[in-house]
């Protein structure tokens, strides 16, 4: 993130809430998966310099990084099971007022 973002160290848990705006809860939760998905690759290269920096299970990144931190249904389906309750603190009540 931080070639994106420019020099800040920019982490998920930076974050305490997102809000996203889609017509399709499903949606909302790919999106977000996705910013996990991504924060993991980031957090995988920075362990490689300096393991005391890991922020998540290292079975996870080295299972994530076998397949190349692809986001398809299979990697979906694992991180929903594993981040299920991040996600209902950190997303799901954004989506309360359309359902």
């Amino acid at each position: 993130m931080t070639a994106r973002y420019g020099d800040s160290d920019v982490k998920l848990v930076d974050f305490n809430y997102f809000a996203f705006h889609t017509p399709f809860s499903k949606m909302v939760q790919k999106s977000f998966m996705a910013l996990i998905l991504a924060d993991i690759e980031l957090n995988y290269s920075e362990v490689k310099q300096n393991p005391s920096k890991a922020r998540y299970d290292a079975s996870l990144m080295e299972k994530l990084a076998a397949n190349q931190f692809k986001n398809d249904a299979a990697t979906l389906s694992m991180l929903v099971k594993i981040f299920e309750s991040q996600w209902k603190d950190q997303c799901e009540r954004s989506l309360l007022l359309a359902k």
